[in-house]
Formats: C-alpha cells, sequence, structure tokens
C-alpha cells in the first residue's frame, strides 16, 4: 500500500512540473527577429548608464542612454546571427531588460584590424599589476586581448570589464624578479584580423631588509642557536630562503629563531647575504703541535735550537670549513701551510718570534691565534771579572835622620883657624846636580850611609886637642 501512495506522489510532481513548464512557454514573450539595417527599440524605465548587447557568439555592443525617450540599436551587416541578450548598466547594478534575434544570414566579411585605442597600468598592490586596454574594432568588435610578458611563456588572456568595455588583466609580478616588464599585447577581432603593440613596464624594486638581533644586516654574518633574524618585503614571493619564516602584518614581516639543527649550514637570502650557522667558539676539533716528535702546549713560552724539527697537525670544525687564507708565520715570517677540506698541516724549522695562525672568517674579519712564543736559549759564558787599575808597591821606607844635639861653642886659637875648612869650588856638575827635583835629592840622601858632618866634627875635635897639648 505504501508503495502506492510513493509512486502516486512520484507521478504527481513530475505531470505538474511538465504542466507548469509547458505555461510558463506558452506565456513567454514571442522573441523578434530582425535582419540588417532594422532598428531595434528598447523600452527602459531609468535613463542612465548604459545598455550592453551581448550576442551568442560574444560580440558585444553598447549603447549609451541619454534624454531619448526610446533608445535603439541598427542592426549591422557585420552582427552574428542569433540570440541577442540586452542589459541595463549602471553604477549599482546590471539588469536584463529583453533580447532579439538576428535572423541567419551571410554576415559581411571585416578586414579591417582593430585599433589600440590606450593602455594603462596600476598596481593594485606591491605583486598585483593591473593592465587596462582599451581597444575598439567598428566592423566585428574586439574579441580577444592577449599579452606575453615573456618571450617563450604562454599568452596571458585581458577579461572584459562590462562596465566600461575595456579589457583588463591582473598580472602577479610577485615572483618576477626583472625590473622591467616588456609586454607583447595582441588584439583580435572575430574575423581574425591582428593588432600588436610593445609596451614597457617599470616595476618597482623587490625590497628585502633584514635584522640580526634587533641591528640591520648588512653583510654575510654568523649565527647560532636563538638568534632571531627579521625581514621585511615587498615580495613575500620571491622570498628564496630555506626556511619558512612566522609572517606577521603589512608590510609583510617575517621572524625566525635559528634552531640547533643547522650546524654548519650557510643559507643564502633574499637580497644576496649569506649567512653561516656556527655553534663552536674555536675553529679546531683537534691540535697537535710537536717539537721533535714531543708535544708542546701551546700558550706558553718554549726554547728552541735551529735544529730542531717542529710539525703542526689540525683538524677544523664543520662550522668553520668556510673559512678562508690560513696562514702560518713566525716572527711575522710566513711558514708553508697546507689545507685540504678540514685539514691543516706544516713541517718548519724553529726560530724566534711568535708561532701564530691567521685566517679570514666567513664575515670578513681577520682573526690571529698565537700557538707558542719561541724564545733563544740563554748561552753559557764564563764570567769575566772587571779590570782593576795595576797597584804600584809601597816606597821602601827611609832611615830616621837623627838631629845631633848643639854643641857648647868653642873658640878656635890662632892654629885650628889655620886648619878651617875650606869650601872647595863649585863646577857646573853641581850646579846641575842642584837643579834637580826635589826627589832626586832625597834619593841622593837617603843614599848616604853616614851623615857628611860627622868626620868633619871629628878632625876638628882631634885639631883642637892637638893645638892644647902643644902649649
Amino acid at each position: 500500500m505504501l508503495k502506492k501512495w510513493v509512486f502516486m506522489a512520484v507521478f504527481l510532481m513530475i505531470f505538474g512540473g511538465v504542466q507548469q513548464s509547458v505555461i510558463a512557454d506558452e506565456n513567454a514573450m514571442p522573441v523578434r527577429v530582425y535582419q540588417t539595417g532594422d532598428v531595434v527599440s528598447f523600452e527602459v524605465e531609468v535613463h542612465t548608464g548604459q545598455l550592453l548587447l551581448k550576442g551568442a557568439a560574444g560580440q558585444v555592443r553598447f549603447v549609451s542612454l541619454g534624454e531619448e525617450a526610446t533608445p535603439s540599436y541598427t542592426i549591422s551587416p557585420y552582427d552574428e546571427s542569433g540570440l541577442w541578450t540586452v542589459w541595463q548598466q549602471n553604477e549599482e547594478e546590471t539588469v536584463e531588460v529583453g533580447s532579439f534575434q538576428v535572423a541567419d544570414r551571410m554576415r559581411e566579411k571585416d578586414e579591417v584590424p582593430p585599433t589600440i585605442d590606450e593602455m594603462t597600468w596600476q598596481f593594485e598592490s606591491e605583486d598585483k599589476l593591473l593592465i587596462r586596454v582599451a581597444a575598439t574594432d567598428l566592423e566585428t568588435g574586439v574579441m580577444t586581448v592577449q599579452a606575453v610578458v615573456r618571450p617563450g611563456e604562454e599568452a596571458e588572456s585581458f577579461s572584459r570589464n562590462e562596465k566600461t568595455g575595456a579589457f583588463e588583466l591582473l598580472l602577479d609580478v610577485g615572483t618576477r624578479q626583472e625590473r622591467q616588464l616588456q609586454l607583447a599585447i595582441t588584439v583580435s577581432d572575430f574575423d581574425g584580423n591582428v593588432t600588436r603593440e610593445t609596451k614597457e613596464i617599470q616595476i618597482p624594486a623587490a625590497v628585502f631588509a633584514y635584522q640580526l638581533n634587533g641591528q640591520k644586516l648588512a653583510k654575510d654574518a654568523i649565527v647560532t642557536a636563538g638568534d632571531r633574524l627579521q625581514i621585511w618585503t615587498n615580495r613575500p614571493k620571491q622570498v628564496i630562503e630555506p626556511f619558512s619564516y612566522v609572517w606577521q602584518t603589512e608590510p609583510l614581516a617575517g621572524d625566525y629563531l635559528f634552531p640547533k639543527s643547522r650546524l654548519g649550514e650557510v643559507f643564502t637570502l633574499s637580497n644576496g647575504t649569506k649567512l653561516l650557522y656556527r655553534e663552536n667558539r674555536q675553529p679546531f676539533q683537534r691540535m697537535s703541535l710537536l717539537k721533535n716528535g714531543r708535544r708542546i702546549t701551546t700558550s706558553k713560552q718554549e726554547s728552541f735550537q735551529k735544529s730542531d724539527g717542529w710539525s703542526l697537525r689540525a683538524v677544523l670544525h664543520p662550522d668553520y670549513l668556510e673559512t678562508t687564507d690560513w696562514r702560518l708565520t713566525i716572527g711575522g715570517h710566513p711558514v708553508e701551510l697546507k689545507r685540504q677540506n678540514d685539514q691543516l698541516a706544516a713541517d718548519f724549522r724553529g726560530q724566534s718570534g711568535e708561532l701564530a695562525l691567521q685566517y679570514r672568517d666567513f664575515d670578513g674579519s681577520m682573526h690571529r691565534l698565537v700557538l707558542v712564543e719561541m724564545v733563544d736559549p740563554l748561552p753559557v759564558t764564563p764570567v769575566i771579572q772587571p779590570e782593576l787599575p795595576p797597584v804600584e808597591p809601597p816606597p821602601p821606607q827611609q832611615p830616621e835622620i837623627q838631629k845631633p844635639e848643639p854643641q857648647p861653642q868653642m873658640k878656635l886659637g890662632p892654629a885650628a883657624q889655620q886648619y878651617a875648612l875650606v869650601e872647595p869650588p863649585v863646577t857646573e856638575s853641581a850646579k846641575h846636580a842642584g837643579k834637580q827635583p826635589e826627589p832626586a835629592k832625597k834619593s841622593a840622601s837617603s843614599s848616604m850611609p853616614f851623615p857628611l858632618w860627622l868626620p868633619v866634627g871629628v878632625v876638628v875635635v882631634i885639631l883642637i886637642f892637638a893645638q892644647n897639648k902643644g902649649k
């Protein structure tokens, strides 16, 4: 029983729909058919805006609405056969007002190419370029407008703005690196006539501004875990960084915090700047400095002999592989240093001065590591006493000359006076002897064994006694 009721309900619904459709078709207004040259009049209530006549094949005609009571359009020999729909356009809305039919006939052949009246463009946003082309074709009308942005690329098709009649193209330039676009515009009508024109459009330069930990990033830099990179750009689609930013509001800004998992990686930013992710503070995984096969402790003084054999071996950390210009010097003099990938090696002889390694880091800065200071060994030399002036021997002691006690004066008689001493005449040699210096006199006096006056006194005493005795 239930099945019968369901069947009857479906049957009534179908029958009712068909009957309503037939009634609607019978009540529809008949569409008039027009031939070439016929005038089609349109009844409108509001005479503002314009009428858009759109054929089944895509042809478009515009009729301006003015003060005329009844706007009209004359069928052209270039109009396509078939149904045409009429729309009224104003600033608020577009409303369909009717339709008409163009009779089947042989349409006239259009042999005149369309014309490009005007081409304008403006940037809707930093990466959206809106291009407008105003083109006309008085015969069949403009069918398509296309643009080739770059040779070898597919053509971009314009769409018709049915309110203005212009053709528009919203071009995405966010991924384009070039500063200038060479647009090859092609306008064609419904009979295949073509007009081409080339336009050059300047694109605003892409802006990529970076800050690293709040400081402007202007050159290659070294980053580590927890560093914060910020970007400001007008072309987010051109960002080539191998990591994802957390994007914020306009102007587009992004944040990125470096994790520990990217040790040793080099990141090339969109403006060409490079970042190196580094975690180690020293360049060496391991390093050994040997003197005559004995390991030397770095950062101290070490004596050397010119015959000593020195060797240096080192292995770089992965995050120091981008360093360059490695040099080894002793006292400022270069020593041959070989590098292969992460290996450093040098063999050399000792000389005085600092043994130092120099290198240029990823960010362009120069670094210098003093390994050891080589010093000359102290030589063993005899102790030399200072020269003393020669010591003169003391002069020999001279005998002390005692003065005789004064004798009582005696008067001499005539006999004694006869024997008075007569001083001998002074010779030239004696005069010269008297003029000798004082030391010579002392030497002469000191060489006499007895005083000169002693024998003379004895002789005088004897003579006195002899004379007294003779009396």
